[in-house]
């Protein structure tokens, strides 16, 4: 998403957001860790997104709660992202399936 009003600041917050969302989802794709980790889609379903193996990566539980802010902040009228963030928020699991691990 890339708005046109700079003189607000929003495509300066946008551009940033989405500058640390790729940098998350970019670091962590080749990396094996014994941590804790949670599935997370690149490009959500809500978005587009599918369960291909090059769509979905390994996050510790900081990095998925992060980039799921940041998510929010890039698509504020995604209700589904909104609710998928809110359940975090609140210790509910939306989708039992990101419990499994990559391979």
């Amino acid at each position: 998403i890339y708005y046109n009003i700079s003189e607000f600041g929003i495509n300066i917050c946008m551009n940033k957001y989405k500058r640390w969302y790729n940098n998350i989802t970019e670091s962590v794709k080749d990396r094996v860790t014994d941590e804790y980790t949670e599935v997370h889609h690149i490009l959500p379903k809500s978005l587009g997104g599918n369960d291909s193996y090059s769509n979905l990566i390994n996050l510790t539980a900081r990095e998925h709660f992060i980039c799921h802010w940041l998510l929010v902040r890039l698509y504020p009228n995604d209700t589904k992202l909104s609710h998928a963030f809110w359940n975090m928020c609140n210790g509910r699991k939306s989708n039992t399936k990101n419990q499994k691990q990559i391979n």
